[in-house]
């Protein structure tokens, strides 16, 4: 790929980007115009405006795409790459994730110690790898919070729920975060992301601690009529909707095996280009909808409002770094240090920083992954006070960038 300067685009095209970022974290603080962003037909209109000018752009622009003819067929080759070759595998298989996993259903109380409560964001952050961070939010989330129910004090668990289940738990394999996802679509092996395990193992032990410590001090700072309350509250552990466990066993499969134009695992059959992998998808979702017994989803509050946030992540600052990262000359480094994808072989450190940074620092603001605000959204229906968008900016700031940087520290520097 040449890029070369003339070949670069200028800065002034990242502001579309920009804007849309700008639109989604400020204009829901502006009285005068909240109203009208929460309408989805508002928000597509200013991303349909946003992403016109850079569609504009490929067409008018001397030089071509993926050295394709400039101009018009510039701009139909980003519209196909971008939407037939991203979009719908990407959204398919979140809206797999998040329709097979809201026909599982967790439900009970039991006290909440900071033990108990550590105990689940450790499952979460496991099970994030294995079923998507949105498909683990919306499964674990409901019966966190109503075990914490008789709790005063539980903003600071919803906010370690985002950090661990929502977006680092989901760093180990393609299914667990939307980037990841993108870089498999473009070459990276399905099982490459467990390169990832040593970081992961570090932030998520790092964040139960510091979890516990937090837990710890605001347990002791409940109410004795709350504590009593709550050991005296309790309901059997259930799990319902146990077979939705073998549809996503069978998605993460599809995803793994079918890969279209390579040959199927084992076979010397090459699975077509198209779609095939897309329906049989929806196939599973079709099969959970036929299996669950209503009451499951019910129970869960099972909606597909959340899937319009599909959006909301860290997949399209993987996707630039990605390209620039397979665009940039290798200097010449051993085969066995680099990556082969389909946009050029990627040194592995830089591949590795790379994931780590579009999984971890989605947990940086609301919309650094989709179910960021789903959980937000679920956590204050059921009453609790959550903070504004700069508010938990503030918290992760805390938090999160002090272990990134040591995270840097001992990995990458």
């Amino acid at each position: 790929m040449d890029i070369s300067p003339q070949n670069v685009p200028g800065l002034i095209w990242a502001m579309p980007f920009v804007g849309l970022l700008l639109a989604i974290a400020i204009l829901p603080l502006l009285p005068k115009v909240s109203h009208w962003w929460e309408k989805n037909s508002s928000k597509l209109l200013v991303s349909l405006i946003l992403a016109a000018m850079i569609t504009g752009y490929y067409a008018i622009r001397g030089y071509g795409f993926a050295h394709t003819e400039a101009g018009i067929g510039a701009a139909k080759t980003m519209l196909h790459h971008a939407l037939l070759d991203d979009y719908i595998p990407f959204i398919v298989l979140l809206f797999s994730l998040y329709a097979i996993s809201g026909g599982i259903r967790f439900s009970g109380d039991v006290p909440a110690h900071p033990v108990t409560n550590s105990i689940i964001l450790l499952a979460g952050a496991l099970l994030a790898s294995l079923i998507g961070t949105t498909g683990a939010s919306m499964l674990l989330i409901r019966p966190l919070l109503q075990i914490n129910s008789e709790r005063k004090h539980v903003t600071h668990t919803v906010i370690f729920f985002i950090f661990l289940v929502s977006n680092i738990g989901g760093a180990l394999l393609p299914v667990g975060d939307p980037p990841l996802f993108l870089g498999f679509l473009r070459g990276v092996p399905f099982f490459w992301t467990l390169h990832l395990i040593p970081h992961w193992a570090v932030a998520i032990a790092v964040l139960l601690v510091v979890y516990y410590a937090f837990d710890h001090f605001a347990y002791r700072r409940e109410r004795p009529r709350d504590i009593t309350l709550d050991e005296s509250t309790r309901a059997p552990l259930k799990l319902e909707g146990k077979r939705n466990f073998i549809l996503l066993a069978l998605v993460v499969a599809l995803i793994a095996v079918l890969v279209p134009g390579k040959p199927v695992l084992g076979t010397q059959w090459i699975a077509p280009e198209g779609h095939l992998r897309e329906f049989l998808q929806i196939a599973l979702v079709a099969l959970s909808f036929a299996w669950t017994p209503r009451h499951i989803r019910s129970g869960n509050g099972f909606n597909f409002g959340p899937m319009t946030d599909s959006i909301l992540d860290n997949a399209p600052t993987y996707t630039v770094f990605f390209e620039l990262a397979g665009a940039t000359p290798s200097g010449g480094a051993a085969t066995l240090t680099r990556v082969a994808t389909a946009t050029g072989e990627i040194p592995v450190g830089d591949l590795v920083a790379i994931c780590v940074g579009a999984v971890f620092m989605g947990a940086n603001t609301y919309i650094g992954n989709g179910p960021n605000f789903l959980v937000r959204g679920i956590a204050e229906s059921q009453g609790v006070k959550m903070p504004s968008f700069f508010g938990y900016m503030l918290w992760s700031g805390l938090i999160l960038i002090p272990l990134f940087v040591l995270i840097s520290v001992i990995f990458f520097i």
